[in-house]
């Protein structure tokens, strides 16, 4: 039970880090504006059920659960998904070893494994990305995205916000 908390969580805060990253790197925002609109993208563990939902209409991202998917992003075991969530792989190589499966189009997933590669270059301390990503110009502070990945998007009366419009760009 300890074990899928701590997952949960990690996948929460690389939910909120796509969101903070899409919205602050020009880049990042251009990979995002080739997905299709009305994209519903989940993340899933198998045998233990789904861990991130992400979903883009028009320019906005939410993290809200949907009951069907266009795009299924399935980790064959627990030990798989943490080499990824605790940066010791990246989401590519976790593709190339048969680690994940995918139901939905290979184009979708690969946009999204190029996002999730630099929000992973952000979020991680260079020491543990230089093992598996490349050297990138950074666009984003990361002492704003850790505020925002830790705190959220929090509305004046103390909720969290989990829809961030990209449109401002």
């Amino acid at each position: 039970m300890e074990k899928n908390l701590l997952i949960k969580t990690i996948f929460k805060l690389l939910g909120k880090g796509i969101i903070y990253c899409v919205k602050e790197d020009k880049d990042l925002y251009n990979e995002f504006d080739c997905l299709p609109n009305k994209l519903s993208i989940r993340f899933d563990i198998m045998d233990n059920g789904s861990f991130l939902w992400l979903n883009k209409n028009n320019d906005c991202i939410d993290t809200n659960k949907q009951n069907d998917s266009d795009l299924v992003i399935i980790f064959k075991n627990n030990k798989s998904a943490k080499k990824v969530l605790f940066g010791k792989i990246s989401i590519a190589e976790s593709f190339a070893r048969h680690d994940i499966l995918l139901k939905g189009d290979i184009a979708n997933a690969l946009t999204l494994v190029r996002i999730i590669d630099a929000v992973e270059y952000y979020l991680f301390p260079r020491f543990i990305t230089k093992k598996f990503l490349p050297n990138m110009k950074k666009r984003v502070c990361k002492g704003k995205l850790y505020l925002f990945v830790i705190f959220g998007n929090v509305n004046k009366k103390g909720r969290e916000v989990s829809r961030w419009n990209t449109s401002s760009l």
